[in-house]
């Protein structure tokens, strides 16, 4: 959803959390957008995020060594607490930039 919004809707950012999104690189975001993905996410292979990124150079885009599908919700077996934590710390940055002028992004 967060990368329909980002192509359709005026947004000052959009953060996509392991999207399917490879099915929809026709459509080009209007407003910067964050994706994070797990590396050993079953549902989305490493060559669709390749995909993704080529699709979207300008983007900023993580993958989590060792993370599944869903890592980023704790009610889950999945849950990576920290590659949660880590997403967490940069999407707050990546909002924070965007929506309200904070600080310079880092890595």
């Amino acid at each position: 959803m967060s990368q329909q919004a980002a192509c359709q809707l005026p947004l000052a950012c959009a953060v996509v959390y392991y999207g399917k999104v490879a099915s929809y690189l026709e459509q080009k975001p209007k407003c910067p957008v964050m994706y994070h993905f797990g590396e050993r996410d079953s549902s989305i292979p490493l060559a669709d995020v390749e995909r993704i990124k080529a699709a979207n150079p300008q983007a900023s885009l993580f993958v989590y060594r060792g993370a599944r599908h869903g890592f980023n919700c704790d009610q889950r077996d999945s849950y990576d607490p920290q590659a949660a934590g880590q997403a967490r710390v940069r999407t707050l940055q990546f909002i924070g930039h965007y929506v309200a002028g904070g600080a310079p992004l880092s890595g």
